[in-house]
């Protein structure tokens, strides 16, 4: 699923596209989305230098097999390819 949100303001003449923000969903294997948040917004804040910020979210499907989970969750290097 693909969703486009599109930012419009008005220059007192026409209507002027700011900023257009994405969501795409597939399935549950692939996630994307960017949001705006204003100042004034809940969880705004006024700041004169733009910031980024980047989230990673990870899901790991835990089996309980002889008493305890596997994969050992303390033990894995969640930077590597978990087969």
């Amino acid at each position: 699923m693909d969703n486009v949100v599109k930012l419009l303001f008005n220059d007192g003449e026409k209507l002027i596209e700011a900023i257009s923000v994405s969501s795409v969903f597939d399935g549950g294997q692939f996630w994307f989305t960017e949001e705006l948040t204003f100042p004034n917004d809940k969880g705004g804040e006024v700041d004169e230098e733009p910031y980024w910020t980047k989230t990673e979210i990870n899901r790991l499907n835990l089996k309980w097999t002889d008493g305890k989970f596997f994969p050992n969750v303390e033990e894995l290097d969640f930077d590597q390819e978990i087969n």
